[in-house]
């Protein structure tokens, strides 16, 4: 999917993961103490980009548990095992893996945050995280509705910017709506015990709330190579985004984050069994 995807990656992609995840956090420690994560235990994380939540499940395994982070960008794993070694973090590591060829299994705890919606099969990778995980074992998934991307006062600028991210996934095979699919995908594919929370994201002041110029940014190349936009016409969407942010009075959101997860059947035998490794 690399070459169709619109969002860059390694070290410029990283500083844009650092900023999401940032805020996304306190809402994924949350779910993770939700779904029972505790010490001892084996997780994986599938799509693990920047590694911020694979070095959170190993800080909440540790000393006995592990957490291994896959993602199909070489270099922004390098990245997470630089800020895993700066931050202390043990019983971690991370490996180059493709989420459509996932084949480990064994783990108590098969995890995934946006990954789904930007893969063109997603059915077939939740089951793969199904078989990853053993019997009893949870899969958690978190990822967006990006129709909740709002401001107040309403913003013909940020409407632009929604439709345009939108289009643009969708042109390049993504689901930038996928959100409210997650627990049916999760059902389809055997999981029992399906759960089901929904976050919004809202900002009055601070870096986050320029998280979708930042996104903006990072989409111009590909806005303009798909002809969506011409540069200068990009050029005056930010600085009309970037206004908007600017204005103490506004808020603006993140799209709403789906959280769904579900447990594999202790007596159900989910296809495949490959290795944990």
């Amino acid at each position: 999917m690399t070459e169709r995807y619109a969002l860059p990656g390694g070290a410029v992609g990283k500083r844009r993961l650092d900023l999401i995840a940032g805020f996304l956090r306190p809402e994924t420690l949350a779910l993770l103490r939700r779904v029972g994560v505790r010490s001892g235990q084996h997780c994986l994380d599938v799509g693990c980009g920047g590694g911020h939540v694979t070095n959170d499940l190993a800080r909440m395994v540790a000393p006995s548990g592990t957490a291994l982070g896959i993602d199909i960008d070489p270099a922004v794993l390098e990245l997470a095992r630089a800020d895993a070694v700066a931050g202390g973090v043990r019983c971690v590591e991370f490996a180059v893996g493709d989420a459509r060829e996932l084949d480990r299994e064994g783990f108590d705890v098969v995890y995934a945050r946006c990954l789904l919606g930007h893969l063109p099969d997603p059915p077939d990778v939740v089951r793969r995280m199904v078989r990853a995980a053993v019997p009893g074992g949870v899969v958690v998934v978190e990822d967006i509705d990006h129709d909740g991307v709002l401001t107040y006062p309403p913003s013909p600028a940020y409407e632009r910017y929604n439709r345009l991210f939108r289009d643009l996934a969708t042109s390049r095979g993504a689901n930038p709506r996928i959100g409210f699919a997650l627990p049916g995908l999760l059902r389809d594919a055997g999981l029992a015990e399906i759960g089901l929370r929904v976050t919004h994201p809202a900002f009055l002041a601070g870096v986050p709330k320029y998280v979708h110029c930042t996104t903006m940014e990072a989409i111009s190349a590909a806005v303009v190579e798909d002809g969506l936009l011409d540069e200068e016409q990009v050029r005056a969407l930010l600085a009309q985004m970037t206004e908007v942010a600017d204005d103490p009075r506004s808020i603006v959101t993140g799209p709403r984050v789906v959280q769904s997860w579900g447990r594999r059947p202790v007596d159900g035998a989910a296809p495949g069994s490959p290795t944990r490794g």
